[in-house]
């Protein structure tokens, strides 16, 4: 996990941007197929679909032979089919998210808006406890269609070994680059970014997955263009975007401060972010984030340091009526004052 001295920074940096403006959002991917269930919005069949499976006797052998190059272009084209649909769709994949995590408790692995059979849907990849479980959600008005069978979980590391040197980088980087755009230290984001991309390749020798080499490539694309253009608002959002995919990665390591945490990290900085650009939508659902993470170490917490728990308790609830209030100025500073208390809680650990 990133270094308390490193976090400071960014929320020392943080702190003294927000007069200003910011926001992030995610999307991963996944695939399935036959639909016993009907979306509210139905996708005409030359209009939507899945890629075209192949013979079932067929496909373990050509799984077996197929190169890196073959598995980029089947993810990529997943996304051009995402971005296709994504104007008939009425709610958000975070909005999606939050409905898949409301049935099924666990972790975001990824999202991804598809046409099964003709029905609109996203669908939701939830870590368990126990295992993996794809949620399928009417993308027209968030209800839960379909939870498929708990299967093993299947983590791109072991659950028992550290996360790889790149992984671990990677992760501290992310965070460094946002504090460089918020104190305006262009040259020193550019060299991050590079240096973030240098990563790519390690990333893959690691053992990391296409889809989640494929997010981090574009979130790196988007981080290049907003420090590029000095913008702030978009290069932090693309930044935090980069820290919830590498956030992704390390849930299949083991790690001594608990995944969670980092994902309440990123959380907070949502919050912030969606805040000063006036999501109010977004930051609530974010602050719906933070309370799920926190639920899950609070215990933990509890038992380390009763004091924090409660101060964090009454935060998160704090944050909470600032954000349906739409008090901007209120909700940055509980959101810098919770951010700081994150970082505490990892010093708990």
């Amino acid at each position: 996990m990133t270094s308390s001295a490193g976090r400071a920074a960014l929320i020392a940096a943080l702190g003294l941007f927000f007069s200003g403006a910011g926001r992030v959002a995610l999307a991963q991917a996944g695939s399935q197929d036959s639909a016993p269930y009907r979306s509210s919005i139905q996708v005409p069949r030359d209009q939507g679909g899945e890629v075209e499976e192949q013979d079932e006797g067929q496909g373990e052998d050509k799984e077996n032979s197929r190169g890196e190059a073959a598995e980029a272009e089947e993810a990529k084209g997943e996304h051009v089919e995402a971005a296709r649909l994504q104007p008939l769709a009425r709610i958000t994949a975070a909005q999606a998210r939050s409905a898949a995590l409301a049935r099924v408790p666990g972790t975001v692995m990824g999202s991804v808006l598809e046409s099964e059979d003709g029905n609109l849907v996203y669908d939701v990849k939830v870590k368990t406890e126990s295992g993996e479980r794809e949620v399928k959600v009417d993308a027209g008005n968030g209800k839960v269609l379909h939870v498929e069978p708990e299967r093993a979980a299947k983590p791109a590391g072991s659950a028992t070994a550290a996360p790889p040197p790149p992984v671990d980088r990677a992760e501290g980087l992310a965070e460094d680059v946002q504090s460089d755009v918020a104190r305006g230290a262009w040259p020193a984001a550019e060299a991050k970014q590079r240096e973030l991309r240098s990563l790519e390749a390690p990333l893959a020798a690691a053992g990391v997955s296409e889809t989640a080499r494929f997010e981090y490539g574009r979130a790196l694309d988007a981080l290049g263009t907003g420090i590029g253009g000095r913008k702030r608002v978009e290069a932090l959002k693309a930044g935090n975007h980069v820290s919830r995919i590498v956030t992704g990665m390390m849930a299949g390591y083991h790690t001594k401060i608990p995944v969670e945490v980092a994902y309440m990290d990123v959380a907070g900085r949502d919050v912030l972010y969606a805040a000063q650009q006036g999501r109010w939508e977004s930051a609530a659902e974010s602050v719906g984030d933070l309370e799920r993470r926190y639920a899950s170490v609070q215990a933990d917490v509890r038992a380390r340091e009763l004091p924090l728990d409660r101060r964090v308790t009454v935060e998160i609830g704090q944050l909470r009526s600032a954000v349906a209030a739409r008090a901007g100025n209120r909700t940055t500073t509980l959101a810098n004052r919770l951010l700081e208390d994150v970082d505490r809680i990892e010093g708990t650990f």
